[in-house]
């Protein structure tokens, strides 16, 4: 009689294939502004709101996991070499192979280190300037991750500079404060 029985199904969902990893919820609290900014570029790129706030922070990881010192950022110069000397790995012993990889690493690097060279600080009146241009699109609409970034940059001008901005600066401090 059990013989007769149609093998049971297992309940439940399947299990995911190996390297699939589950998906853990993790809640957040935002403000309106940033919100609405998370939306309109989720939108924009096609993807729900959770999938652009994954997308947005693994983007924020991968130039930490390419850093210079890292396993990944090692393997990374093995494969230009790969690249510039075929798959041998004799090109210490090989002078025309050196050669090669003498004239072409310096450019492949250059590639690589791109977003890491760090920057020559701006001058006071570059800040001067960026603080303007800021002022100058933040209008009369208050925002409030702008206001505290034009904050920020004011107090971190030189202080003979920061007098241009006195008014401008008491005024973001009393709309921040309401």
């Amino acid at each position: 009689m059990a013989k007769d029985r149609p093998a049971r199904r297992p309940r439940g969902r399947p299990p995911l294939p190996a390297g699939k990893a589950k998906r853990y919820s993790v809640g957040i609290r935002t403000t309106k502004e940033l919100k609405d900014f998370l939306q309109r570029a989720a939108d924009s790129a096609g993807r729900s709101m959770a999938q652009e706030i994954e997308f947005r922070l693994e983007e924020s990881f991968s130039e930490i996991e390419l850093a210079p010192g890292s396993d990944l950022f090692f393997r990374q110069i093995r494969v230009l070499l790969r690249q510039i000397v075929g798959l041998s790995d004799d090109w210490l012993a090989d002078p025309d192979k050196f050669k090669a990889v003498e004239l072409k690493l310096p450019e492949q690097l250059a590639l690589l280190f791109n977003g890491f060279r760090p920057d020559t600080p701006p001058t006071a009146e570059e800040k001067v300037e960026e603080v303007r241009l800021l002022l100058s699109v933040r209008g009369r609409r208050s925002n409030r991750h702008i206001d505290r970034r034009l904050l920020e940059m004011i107090k971190a001008l030189p202080p003979e500079r920061q007098h241009e901005f006195e008014l401008a600066a008491k005024m973001l401090e009393q709309e921040s404060a309401a």
